[in-house]
């Protein structure tokens, strides 16, 4: 997650260039593998673990989230620079 609060304080000035989509493909990047390891983790912990508590499916259900947000900012700045 320190990965992903470095690219967003590092790429937030360069955020008002719309037509710059290198800048989003490169956040895209920066939070697509912690989101995805933390859903990962979440969902062994659920499965393997049986884990009940709230928190843990919250903190698992916003990993996707994320996951699912940085995916779409990687594809579509990809279809754009195409």
């Amino acid at each position: 997650m320190l990965a992903t609060a470095t690219a967003w304080i590092t790429l937030l000035p360069m955020m008002d260039y719309p037509f710059y989509s290198g800048v989003w493909n490169s956040l895209g990047q920066a939070c697509l593998a912690p989101a995805a390891a933390a859903t990962a983790l979440g969902l062994v912990s659920v499965i393997h673990h049986k884990e009940r508590s709230v928190l843990t499916w919250a903190t698992t259900l916003a990993a996707l989230a994320a996951t699912v947000a940085a995916a779409a900012i990687m594809l579509s700045t990809f279809a754009e620079m195409q």
